[in-house]
């Protein structure tokens, strides 16, 4: 048996503590993201009517709306699938419970500025799950990277509609040297022969451990099935912003919508405001310019896809968090009542 097969089920030894959201660093860049927010914002208020975006917005077919969220919803259900694919070779979780960590994760993402939701939602699926923090926080990992190099295919077919911009060119270049090398690191960090060089460092050894259990996806044979199951998410992904922008009046075709969806995408990577609020306006001002389109139409249609789809999915993961503090709360209640029933 190799070290990582002997640590396989010593993943709770590892866990670290509790994450908290009112560090120093955490205040700081929660200030940071919601600054840049502000900055991205302003520069695309100022160029439009607000007027003008309510009345677009006011008049957005009600069924390319619930077209876009079921597309979403399916695009929510996939995302499930693939995350409890990259964990099965960790453990095998029920589909519900790694639906709702998933949901409450994505909830408090979009909650919380500068993506620090990230974190933690590694922290809550340890402590659901019943593993390393480490473990959670590789495969999530491992899901934005597939994620960032489907983008970055959709980025590279949607530059060949704007020929003569050269920040999409660069983008794509950046983007794809980025995800790249972080899929090349994610694969060398899964070998089980980086824990032969670590043995005289426990401490550190076993992080490694939990850390190759999230990215097992690169080494156990099962990429293919994750890679398949991505590119369903972000044909989805992208057939709901196609309905978002029908709502509104806006016909595009197969390369502006890749355009579109992946310029918007990579803008959500920025350190930014709660539900990336002026990143993701801006991300689509860019993309709608580009390709002819008026900064009204952008405005609406962005926050069309935030109200309609990030706020679907906030709502529904902060409703099952409620759900879960109330469910804790009574099985609390109920055993401390069976603890002073045994007392007396």
């Amino acid at each position: 048996m190799t070290v990582l097969e002997n640590s396989k089920w010593d993943l709770a030894t590892t866990e670290e503590e509790p994450i908290s959201l009112y560090t120093s660093k955490t205040l700081f860049r929660a200030i940071f993201g919601i600054a840049i927010g502000a900055l991205f914002l302003w520069l695309v208020v100022r160029s439009i009517q607000i007027d003008d975006v309510l009345q677009l917005l006011l008049a957005a077919d009600a069924t390319w709306l619930a077209a876009a969220m079921i597309a979403f919803a399916l695009n929510m259900a996939i995302r499930v699938l693939r995350w409890r694919r990259l964990l099965i070779g960790v453990k095998t979780l029920p589909y519900k419970t790694v639906a709702a960590v998933l949901l409450i994760g994505y909830a408090v993402n979009n909650v919380l500025p500068a993506r620090i939701g990230e974190l933690y939602r590694a922290h809550f699926a340890g402590r659901r799950f019943g593993f390393s923090r480490t473990t959670a926080l590789a495969s999530i990992m491992v899901e934005r990277t597939m994620d960032g190099l489907l983008v970055v295919g959709l980025l590279f077919v949607g530059q060949f509609f704007v020929p003569d911009s050269e920040v999409v060119q660069l983008l794509t270049l950046i983007a794809g040297a980025i995800f790249i090398g972080f899929a090349i690191l994610l694969t060398y960090l899964s070998r089980g022969k980086m824990l032969l060089k670590m043995q005289n460092w426990p401490k550190f050894s076993a992080k490694i451990s939990s850390f190759q259990h999230g990215v097992a996806v690169f080494r156990d044979g099962s990429l293919f099935a994750v890679f398949s199951l991505s590119s369903c998410v972000w044909l989805l992904e992208a057939l709901s912003v196609w309905c978002i922008l029908n709502s509104i009046g806006i016909s595009v075709g197969l390369g502006a919508l890749a355009l579109i969806t992946s310029v918007a995408t990579l803008a959500t990577l920025l350190p930014s405001s709660p539900a990336y609020i002026g990143t993701y306006q801006y991300a689509y001002v860019f993309a709608f310019g580009l390709l002819g389109h008026g900064a009204t139409e952008a405005v609406a249609a962005s926050t069309a896809a935030q109200v309609m789809l990030l706020g679907s999915v906030t709502v529904v993961g902060l409703g099952l968090y409620i759900l879960h503090n109330v469910q804790n709360a009574i099985f609390s209640r109920q055993g401390q009542s069976r603890a002073t029933e045994d007392s007396t």
